[in-house]
């Protein structure tokens, strides 16, 4: 059976990467219908051989794609991943949201609290992640108190900047490095040090150079670099509940409230590590080999994609 994918490349060429070999009974073919005209003729050759669409983001308003692909009656599926919440939940609020699309789809959810964000647009979604990692293990010795985080380019208010920026005044003993932005605009002490983007080799061998790990977004999805942080045993701090992250509470009264919390939590994080004479967390690791490899994650999208599929 031939299954189309379409959506944010990022996300729909990797999973139809690997869909395509865990799956040896289907055939999914990735058409990017958002910034590719070829895309869209793929798209438009493909439709009438395919029997189900996924899309690998939840649509909330417009799509000439899935109005095309719900006309000809073709199964839908939508995969949930973050910013698509957010935006479905303003949408049905200020009240312009298309449901067709919504309505017409059986839906995946990326992460386990987007049943409760999606609880008044989406009748029970099914949790089936996709964030895996390919690399495991961290044997060396970490020679400071480091954190290392990541912000988008032009989102830094979104990643917590004010937090890493008040934790960098009140601690300058501390390393901080970042990752994604390369700091453009914002105002920083000595001790924060941007990178900018890296790649994936780069990236992996800051993790195992950094115990901490700090993630403080006000709204996510299942971070990769979360689940590629505990995969080479960070102490993993989070603004979302998941094991055996740390959770960091968002919804406390006041910014003093918040920045009091964030710097206990993060001076528990260091005591522990210490305790561990500044090596890696194995118990991390061993939760991450057990749960977030690839193999694991996608055999067990797999079993929710074909239950959605044959439902």
């Amino acid at each position: 059976m031939r299954i189309l994918i379409n959506g944010l490349p990022h996300f729909s060429r990797t999973l139809a990467k690997d869909l395509n070999e865990f799956d040896r009974e289907n055939h999914y073919v990735f058409c990017d219908t958002y910034y590719s005209v070829w895309g869209k003729i793929c798209f438009l050759l493909n439709l009438p051989f395919s029997k189900v669409v996924i899309s690998s983001n939840g649509v909330s308003d417009e799509s000439a794609s899935l109005k095309l692909a719900l006309n000809v009656k073709k199964k839908m599926i939508m995969l949930w991943h973050g910013t698509d919440v957010e935006l479905a939940n303003e949408r049905m609020k200020n009240g312009s949201i298309n449901w067709s699309f919504i309505r017409a789809s059986k839906h995946l959810i990326a992460a386990p609290w987007f049943a409760k964000e999606l609880n008044e647009i989406v009748g029970n979604p099914v949790y089936a992640p996709i964030s895996y990692s390919n690399d495991f293990g961290n044997d060396q010795r970490y020679e400071q108190q480091s954190i290392l985080t990541y912000f988008a380019t032009g989102s830094e208010a979104l990643y917590g900047w004010e937090f890493i920026r008040a934790y960098a005044i009140a601690h300058p003993g501390a390393t901080i490095t970042v990752v994604g932005t390369d700091g453009a605009g914002l105002e920083a002490s000595e001790n924060v040090v941007f990178k900018g983007w890296v790649n994936q080799a780069e990236l992996f061998t800051l993790l195992r150079e950094h115990p901490v790990f700090l993630r403080l977004t006000e709204h996510d999805g299942k971070s990769l670099m979360v689940t590629q942080a505990l995969s080479v045993g960070c102490e993993v701090l989070w603004t979302n509940p998941m094991e055996p992250c740390v959770l960091v509470e968002r919804n406390l009264e006041d910014l003093s409230s918040k920045l009091k919390q964030v710097f206990e939590k993060v001076k528990q994080v260091f005591e522990k590590v210490s305790a561990r004479s500044y090596m890696p967390n194995e118990d991390n690791i061993a939760f991450a080999k057990k749960h977030l490899t690839r193999n694991e994650v996608m055999n067990h999208f797999l079993k929710q994609l074909k239950s959605a599929i044959n439902d």
